[in-house]
């Protein structure tokens, strides 16, 4: 049953892979939080964050300045820090959590790497906490059973999991079958296959940057960045970047990539 005020929406937990092994955890986690905000508001409109305790104005190229992130429970929520490695934040619809989480994946340098929790279902917003919102629901208990099944999966890697609300028994989750399954099994491996350059290049690419300058940046020459595109199955993010925003109806900011 769903529980009075809930929106349907996709919940994302996130935390750090072998964070005690890092040498600079704090480092680690203000990276986390700026690439995924930056992700954020690319895909949604709006680069704030909850990461001091508070929505962020700053302008970016892909937001406006003074943008102001939805309310708690609104279903879609700016990422936030919670406790010791952790990391939240809440999307629409799938689609456009895994256009996001796209980007944060390859935005992060090693060794810092997520494992990522996606759960489908419904959010309740309870109260707006110091460090982020305070929510319930079937959403985030399956999120909860995703990010617990890709450490179950592979302890050491960077996963992407995605469980669905199941009724009245939704605390466990249930494995999502099909499209959006395969789809984010795809992503995680296309992306754990590739080399920093090669992150860089797709990433430079989904923010329609042109294949000279990111050239330019990465000291080779533009056939190199289009051989590399192809080669590590860069382009075929960009073509699967542009099919979730069109299920999700907004518009791929790319573009510019063959010029």
């Amino acid at each position: 049953m769903t529980e009075q005020g809930a929106v349907p929406a996709v919940a994302v937990i996130a935390d750090l892979v072998g964070s005690r092994l890092l040498p600079d955890r704090a480092s680690a986690q203000e990276q986390v939080l700026h690439a995924w905000a930056e992700a954020h508001g690319q895909v949604c409109g709006s680069a704030s964050s909850h990461a001091d305790g508070q929505a962020g104005t700053d302008e970016t190229s892909s937001g406006t300045a003074g943008d102001q992130p939805p309310a708690p429970g609104a279903g879609q929520v700016p990422p936030w820090a919670t406790v010791g490695d952790e990391f939240q934040a809440v999307y629409p619809d799938l689609p456009t959590a895994l256009r996001a989480l796209l980007r944060v994946m390859l935005a992060l340098q090693e060794p810092v790497r997520l494992r990522f929790g996606i759960g489908l279902g419904h959010v309740t917003a309870l109260a707006d906490g110091q460090g982020g919102p305070i929510q319930d629901g079937d959403a985030w208990w399956s999120a909860r059973a995703a990010i617990e099944a890709g450490h179950e999966r592979d302890a050491t890697a960077a996963t992407l999991e995605v469980r669905s609300a199941a009724g009245d028994a939704a605390e466990d989750g249930e494995a999502v079958p099909g499209l959006e399954a395969a789809a984010a099994r795809l992503l995680e491996h296309l992306i754990g296959a590739m080399k920093p350059r090669e992150r860089r290049i797709v990433r430079a690419t989904l923010d329609g940057v042109y294949q000279k300058d990111v050239a330019e940046a990465e000291g080779i020459s533009q056939s190199a960045v289009s051989q590399s595109l192809t080669r590590s199955g860069g382009r075929m993010l960009v073509d699967v970047d542009h099919l979730l925003a069109q299920a999700a109806g907004r518009p791929a900011r790319t573009g510019q990539e063959h010029r």
